[in-house]
């Protein structure tokens, strides 16, 4: 049995089977806890921490949910491997899973000079045809695959070798050959993965994964690179630090002064809202009982009414134990099953209003997320992938 030692901060809001999950997740992903690892039974764990058996009970359940722990008949509680949380900053994969011991390995599916694809030239700033090298690689951690890379670069940029890609991050490799990379605008999505993406990455047909696309440029203002990858979504997040949220009546904003905390308006069973700003404009709501809640009638005529110049995004939630359940008609679109700053506003909202506490776990009917926040700071959200939404957008009809 692997020894596992916790630090309870008892007269914490946090609740202690969080403060437990939390910390054997923090073992798991830096390694201090090993793949195949087992742990203690609960019984004896809940002894040697000071717990109740229900309480412990629910942090393995919750790790068990994450993917990062197995319960096993007659093997007991084993490790399986750290889910990749990863910040978005200007770093290659490679890198991150080794700094949090991962134990990253690459199989190169491509290393060619190929004419430029239309797209890949106007990201490359090339003509169409011209030569590039272009990369694809499939990334593991702990022999497990991950992420699925595709990049393009000038193919007069570096000399890249298949050994340079199995061994190296391609940032770094491309800074230690004097590319000096500057700025990236990047974009992060998700969607059904293709078949091929989910035989290689290990998934059931048509499983969710996690896109992400970049461009970088060098300090000269060149384009030198282009990626787009595909991540296993059961597996990996993206870790998103937001903007801090605005509670002033003139940023949101509102047609005049009103005290947003509660704003002293209602429509029919929602009443006296928090009002805030996260990039966007939202009313939170708190009930007893969501699903009593005829958002889809009431939700319209939030959003147009004239105390919102700017329209308003509706958020409906509802506090169950830890958690929110939460709904959002989202402004321009409708009911969601899924959105982001909505989760994020909820949160803050609730951890304002004394409702819940920091981090506190936001569930939509399109999936969930976990979301941080302090006052005078800036929010933070993590989430898995979920593919909640395949067809086609009118752009015009939601002007």
């Amino acid at each position: 049995m692997s020894a596992l030692s916790v630090d309870l901060d008892r007269s914490s809001p946090v609740p202690l089977y969080y403060q437990v999950a939390q910390q054997i997740e923090h073992a798991i992903n830096e390694g201090q806890l090993s793949p195949g690892d087992r742990l203690d039974n609960e019984i004896s764990l809940a002894e040697q921490f000071g717990l109740s058996r229900p309480t412990m009970r629910r942090a393995i359940q919750e790790l068990v949910d994450k993917g990062l722990l197995v319960r096993k008949r007659g093997v007991g509680t084993q490790v399986v491997h750290g889910q990749v949380s990863r910040p978005v900053e200007l770093t290659s994969l490679y890198d991150d899973l080794a700094g949090h011991h991962q134990a990253p390995r690459t199989e190169v599916l491509a290393n060619e000079v190929v004419g430029a694809p239309d797209e890949v030239a106007a990201m490359l700033a090339v003509k169409p045809g011209s030569p590039v090298l272009h990369l694809r690689r499939l990334r593991y951690a702990h022999d497990e695959p991950l992420a699925i890379m595709e990049n393009y670069l000038p193919e007069d940029l570096i000399p890249i070798g298949e050994s340079d890609l199995v061994g190296r991050g391609l940032y770094q490799l491309m800074r230690s050959k004097g590319v000096n990379i500057r700025v990236a605008k990047q974009r992060i999505g998700a969607r059904s993965g293709t078949p091929e993406e989910c035989l290689l990455l290990g998934e059931k047909r048509g499983s969710p994964v996690l896109t992400m696309e970049r461009a970088a440029h060098d300090d000269s203002g060149r384009a030198v690179e282009w990626g787009r990858h595909a991540y296993r979504a059961s597996q990996y997040s993206f870790e998103v630090t937001l903007v801090e949220p605005k509670f002033d009546w003139q940023d949101i904003p509102l047609a005049y002064a009103m005290d947003t905390a509660a704003l002293p308006l209602a429509w029919g069973p929602l009443e006296h809202p928090m009002a805030l700003n996260v990039g966007n404009p939202h009313l939170v709501f708190f009930v007893n009982r969501l699903d009593d809640v005829p958002i889809e009638q009431v939700g319209p005529k939030i959003e147009h009414d004239p105390a919102f110049p700017d329209r308003i995004n509706v958020n409906v939630a509802e506090i169950v134990g830890d958690e929110i359940r939460l709904k959002t008609w989202e402004r321009g679109a409708g009911l969601t099953l899924a959105c982001g700053t909505g989760a994020c506003a909820t949160a803050v909202a609730a951890i304002k209003s004394k409702r819940a506490s920091s981090p506190v776990k936001v569930t939509m009917p399109g999936g969930s997320l976990t979301v941080s926040w302090a006052p005078g700071k800036a929010i933070r959200m993590r989430g898995s992938a979920t593919h909640v939404f395949s067809g086609e957008l009118d752009l015009e009809a939601l002007q």
